[in-house]
């Protein structure tokens, strides 16, 4: 399977929480981001998506989408709140 095959799965509305789970590990940010994104991904794994710091571009961009899932924990939005740069 190529990057595009796990970004379909990502983006796929029927996707069960288990693979929107495995696919949370990808080493694609942007299969990332689409997991983030998704509704079905359950909390702990939007929770474990949070990077453990944010330098770039790709990691702003996934931790707005972390805050922007109504799926989130409350401690994922007060850490996208807290840690947001004002500039990446």
């Amino acid at each position: 399977r190529g990057p595009k095959d796990y970004l379909d799965a990502a983006l796929e509305p029927r996707a069960t929480a288990e693979e929107l789970r495995k696919l949370a590990l990808s080493e694609y940010c942007f299969v990332r981001l689409a997991v983030a994104q998704h509704s079905n991904t359950p909390p702990d794994v939007l929770e474990g998506l949070f990077p453990a710091s944010i330098r770039s571009h790709a990691e702003a961009e996934l931790v707005l989408a972390l805050a922007a899932n109504p799926s989130s924990p409350d401690s994922v939005q007060r850490r996208a709140a807290d840690e947001t740069p004002t500039a990446v």
